[in-house]
């Protein structure tokens, strides 16, 4: 097998390991990025669609990549534009170099700076955070600041830790939103309480509440999480997926308000898709506690 092959079959695992595969469209509502972008389950492009990619020269992958990604209507997460990012990787680091350019173009439009942060999320390096970080100054544009902190929240590593404390009162509240939830992830207890009064904000976004969702019970949630936590699954618009986050959480460490608010849940019009799990989140709690 050559190295390419072995290498991009390597990151394609990976890619179906962590991401379900390949994120759907859309990171919010507002045209705007600002936050997870969700995964998806439409068809598979297929073993022919890869394997033609592989046979690409890296100009030739690159030259596909922008024909796909400056469409006015190409999903935020293209899996053909995420499968061609993890092909050029095995080339080495500086074949993803024209992805982080995209980013930080001040011409480029939002979308095709949003489908470049997508597609290098799976390929971040920690030698990467660097040129990151200088992305992240207050002078330069918006979208390329907000994708830049999304990708130092992404790396999840205690290198990027320090950018991201530099970014966690950012008036930018895309950045502001990376910045914690990376934070978080990496145990910072006042990130945490940010993003709780965060999430009970009166303008916040379901976007970010489902951001602030999947950070707060992706890690170690604690029993201080659980008034979100609950609020997301009982209170909220938010999706089945998104809910069943915050539900696998709250059984961990949920009390009896918890278990109390989530039979008045399934008593009073739980959508029957999570009527089995939010019965089994309750047995849960009342087992632990």
């Amino acid at each position: 097998m050559n190295i390419r092959l072995k290498t991009s079959v390597g990151i394609l695992v990976v890619l179906f390991a962590v991401c379900g595969c390949i994120p759907e469209k859309g990171a919010s509502g507002s045209g705007q990025p600002g936050g997870f972008v969700s995964l998806g389950d439409s068809a598979e492009p297929g073993e022919a669609l890869f394997n033609e990619l592989l046979q690409l020269t890296d100009e030739e992958l690159l030259a596909r990549w922008k024909e796909r990604a400056f469409k006015d209507d190409v999903q935020l997460a293209d899996r053909e534009c995420v499968w061609i990012g993890s092909v050029l990787a095995s080339s080495g680091p500086e074949a993803l170099e024209p992805f982080l350019d995209v980013i930080a173009d001040p011409e480029v439009d939002w979308r095709p700076k949003v489908v470049a942060t997508n597609t290098m999320k799976p390929l971040l390096e920690v030698s990467m955070i660097s040129k990151l970080a200088e992305m992240t100054d207050v002078k330069t544009e918006g979208t390329t600041r907000a994708c830049a902190a999304d990708l130092l929240r992404a790396l999840d590593t205690p290198e990027s830790v320090e950018p991201l404390r530099a970014l966690r009162n950012d008036k930018d509240g895309r950045v502001r939103l990376a910045a914690l939830t990376g934070l978080a992830s990496q145990g910072e207890a006042e990130a945490r309480q940010d993003l709780r009064e965060m999430f009970f904000a009166r303008n916040t976004r379901r976007s970010d509440k489902a951001m602030i969702v999947l950070a707060l019970a992706s890690a170690g949630p604690s029993i201080e999480d659980a008034a979100v936590l609950t609020e997301a699954v009982v209170g909220t618009d938010m999706s089945a997926s998104d809910k069943t986050h915050a539900l696998g959480a709250l059984g961990q460490i949920g009390d009896s308000d918890t278990s109390m608010a989530l039979e008045h849940y399934v008593a009073s019009g739980c959508p029957e898709e999570l009527r089995e799990i939010v019965n089994a989140t309750v047995a849960a709690i009342k087992e632990r506690i």
